[in-house]
């Protein structure tokens, strides 16, 4: 079973989200903003499940923000 993309936003706490040091090396490089990151995580398609990640599953979510494509992996505690 797929998770819903709006499920996966209602449960975010936003001002909880941590950016890897890759992460936020490569947003700089591909100028991706935080705010592009978070309109991915709402408004994207998650691509790809990985429900035995550790320590929490973890999610490949596309979304293309000004015609250019935007990969976001997220993981968070559903608690």
């Amino acid at each position: 079973m797929r998770i819903g993309i709006s499920l996966i936003s209602q449960n975010l706490k936003y001002e909880n989200l941590f950016f890897s040091s890759h992460a936020i090396q490569q947003m700089f490089f591909r100028r991706i903003t935080k705010q592009d990151v978070k309109t991915a995580i709402n408004y994207g398609e998650v691509i790809e499940e990985k429900p035995n990640d550790s320590p929490f599953p973890s999610y490949l979510i596309l979304d293309f923000i000004n015609c250019k494509p935007i990969h976001v992996v997220l993981s968070y505690d559903k608690v």
